[in-house]
């Protein structure tokens, strides 16, 4: 079966859904980017809570607001292919 035999509602529906999922998970990535970096009382709770020193959240920050902005790069799927890998094959004691 080609592509040119699904039917165009079925097609353009899961563009949508695609492009709502994506654009959701770079926006959350960027937002937590952007709170990173600006170390708002949630980062400092969560940093101190689990062991990280605070300086850590600037680090973060710095390489998830790019991130996001990779993750909707058209011509870059490994990039999500990588992180479905990572997550299935996570150790049992990660789940």
């Amino acid at each position: 079966m080609t592509d040119l035999a699904v039917p165009v509602p079925l097609t353009r529906s899961r563009t949508i859904v695609y492009w709502v999922a994506t654009a959701l998970v770079a926006a959350e990535f960027a937002l937590g980017g952007v709170w990173d970096l600006l170390r708002i009382p949630y980062v400092s709770t969560i940093m101190t809570h689990l062991g990280y020193p605070l300086y850590f959240a600037i680090f973060m920050g710095i390489w998830k607001v790019p991130g996001s902005m990779v993750v909707v790069m058209p011509g870059l799927p490994r990039v999500l292919a990588l992180i479905g890998v990572s997550w299935a094959l996570r150790p049992a004691d990660r789940r």
